[in-house]
């Protein structure tokens, strides 16, 4: 079973007006309009796929008592969403060992996660079973909880596993790093969630059986499903996501390129963009993200 459907967005920061601004949006689709003109943009086999706008200004403009620029993007992309049951399939008996290493600082295969893995898989050799048994793990034992920034924090999946509390990343990041302890391919995606309800930053991983290749994982909406009692969509985001989902990172700690000169508001993950002025990089108050959903077609 499978749905397709285009999706059309608008994406801006509204900045502090300086004499030099350089600004990363997430745009991985087809552009309709950007204000100002592009000055470059990532290809679609990038890690981090953004359109970077770097403007020299050498005036001022008065805007509601303050100095303020506008950086926007409009762009479309259509997706497709195949729906996945992994244990339906009949995995071959050699399977792959490409992104089944360590990626420090985060996915690092600690002795208590090692200890973990060992406990879960116990006894199976059937990856698409392993991966369940953590997909289970995840989603029926971690509660969704607010986290500071992940800059600030130790190996998340390390602290996950223990407290079992984590944002849609941190159980994305204990997926994927239980996984690869056991030997399943596994990586990164994050971007938005779009729906005709709202737009949203989310993450999730992916994870590789063959001959089957990749599918998805989200703990976080399994997890969501898990509290409100519903077995048979927490089981869906096991193998299978919605429709609308733009995807803007297929690496965790991806760099931009070119790269930014300051310090990134996130350095772990880019779901909507980021801004720097005067090579000093912006975040929080300093700066006003907005969204905007202007279709969404099912075809």
């Amino acid at each position: 079973m499978e749905e397709m459907l285009w999706v059309v967005l608008i994406l801006f920061f509204v900045v502090p007006f300086f004499n030099i601004i350089a600004v990363a949006l997430s745009a991985p689709g087809q552009i309709i309009n950007a204000i100002p003109k592009i000055s470059f943009f990532c290809i679609e086999l990038c890690d981090l796929r953004c359109c970077i706008f770097k403007k020299l200004f050498q005036f001022y403009f008065y805007y509601s008592g303050r100095n303020l620029r506008r950086f926007g993007v409009e762009y479309r992309y259509r997706t497709m969403a195949v729906y996945t049951d992994p244990m339906d399939i009949r995995p071959d008996a050699q399977q792959p060992t490409f992104d089944t290493s360590e990626e420090a600082p985060h996915i690092v295969f600690t002795p208590y996660l090692r200890a973990l893995a060992r406990q879960l898989t116990d006894g199976i050799t059937d990856p698409a079973e392993k991966a369940k048994r953590i997909y289970d793990y995840v989603t029926l034992n971690v509660r969704y909880h607010y986290q500071p920034a992940y800059f600030v924090q130790e190996c998340l999946p390390d602290q996950c596993a223990r407290n079992r509390r984590g944002d849609c990343g941190i159980m994305a990041l204990t997926f994927i790093t239980l996984c690869r302890l056991v030997g399943i391919p596994a990586q990164w995606q994050s971007g938005l969630s779009v729906s005709l309800t709202g737009v949203g930053c989310h993450d999730w991983a992916m994870f590789y059986i063959a001959p089957k290749g990749w599918m998805y994982a989200d703990c976080s909406f399994g997890a969501s499903m898990a509290r409100q009692g519903d077995e048979k969509m927490r089981r869906h985001y096991f193998g299978s996501l919605d429709t609308g989902r733009m995807v803007a990172n297929r690496a965790f700690e991806a760099p931009f390129d070119p790269p930014m000169t300051g310090f990134r508001s996130d350095p772990y993950d880019n779901q909507s963009g980021e801004c720097e002025v005067d090579g000093v990089g912006l975040y929080g108050d300093a700066l006003d993200t907005r969204k905007e959903l202007v279709n969404y077609e099912l075809l």
